[in-house]
This record gives structure tokens, sequence and C-alpha cells, in this order.
């Protein structure tokens, strides 16, 4: 992810988003078929996937779909107990809000 972040800030979010949902799409496969001891840490890295596609469409004012990710990044911090990853997409899925709304 780490590289991506890098390659993002050089070719933008919307060059990146394709790649980064590639990415998204492996990984949410692995959280819905993962079960024992690793789910934990399978759930707790596709919500870091989910934020990163979140910040990715809010870079591009694309509010209603960086809201969905936002939310799926804190349902599965939440499931993977992840409490570092609580707080960023929960206050960022209300500057999304607030921008659909108008207010920020």
């Amino acid at each position: 992810m780490a590289n991506t972040r890098r390659l993002e800030d050089v070719i933008g979010a919307a060059s990146a988003l394709e790649p980064v949902g590639a990415h998204l799409r492996f990984v949410r496969s692995l959280a819905t078929e993962a079960r024992g001891p690793i789910r934990r840490d399978v759930v707790g890295l596709a919500g870091q996937w989910a934020q990163y596609a979140g910040w990715l469409h809010t870079a591009m004012a694309e509010w209603d779909k960086a809201a969905s990710w936002f939310n799926r990044s804190l349902e599965w911090a939440s499931e993977a107990e992840d409490a570092d990853r609580w707080v960023c997409p929960a206050y960022s899925r209300r500057f999304a809000r607030a921008r659909t709304a108008g207010r920020a």
C-alpha cells in the first residue's frame, strides 16, 4: 500500500483508483472467506484498503462513494478491533457527508 500511495502522489487519485480497486477487490474476497485466527488480520487489512479508497474518492469529490468506503472501513476496523482505524474513517465519513450537503 505504501508504494501505491507514493505512485498516487505522482499519477493522481483518478489514475490510482483502478489499481487500488483491484487490490481492494482481492483483499475484500479474502476477508469474506477468512476464518479462524487469521480473520482479524485480513479484515484489518481490508479496512486499510477501504479507507484508502475513501480518500481517493474524496480527492475526486465523489462524496457518496467516499462515504461508502469510509463506512466499510469503519465496519472492518471495528470487527478487527483496530482502535487506531476507528477515528480516521469516522471523521472522514463525516467530512464526506458534510461536503455532500454543501457544508464543508
